[in-house]
């Protein structure tokens, strides 16, 4: 017997903490049989492992880029799954999945989680002559952050500062 459970997108900043929500009920009175699995689909469609719950152990150091970043964030024998990332980074990116066995029955829950990572401070340059009646052009360009990045201009007359 198995359930499809929700299917979620998630958008955070990078740095930051994010819970990836999966909640069954299949967990009690059988705790003995109970295995829960998180998966990672990134972006090239690579899978790995983030985090599993068997024979009555957490396994959470399964890859050294997520050592230490990952936990269940609640009671997960009750009930919630959930998944706690932090600090986020950039990789953390891609399609997660929840898949919760027991006693011949699971759940599968869903979440697209993307990381959002904040503009660098943007490298700005001026061309063209500083003269009365001739053409400038300013340009900013920041090297890191999600596109799209926009910036805005404004104008301050010098007696204002």
């Amino acid at each position: 017997v198995g359930t499809l459970g929700t299917h979620t997108e998630i958008k955070r900043v990078a740095e930051e903490k994010v819970t990836l929500p999966c909640h069954h009920q299949l967990g009690l009175p059988e705790k003995d049989t109970l295995d829960i699995e998180w998966l990672l689909t990134d972006n090239e469609g690579n899978q790995k492992v983030v985090i599993t719950y068997s024979s009555r152990h957490v396994y959470n150091n399964l890859t050294e880029e997520q050592k230490g970043r990952v936990a269940f964030a609640s009671n997960f024998l009750a009930g919630d799954a959930s998944l706690q990332i932090e600090p986020l980074k950039p990789s953390d990116e891609g399609r997660y999945t929840c898949k919760v066995k027991n006693s011949g029955r699971y759940v599968w829950s869903h979440v697209i989680l993307k990381v959002l990572v904040r503009p660098s401070k943007p490298k700005c340059e001026l061309e063209g002559e500083l003269t009365e009646g001739s053409d400038l052009t300013l340009q900013c360009e920041s090297s890191s952050g999600t596109e799209p990045i926009v910036y805005y201009w404004q104008r301050i007359r010098e007696k204002e500062g």
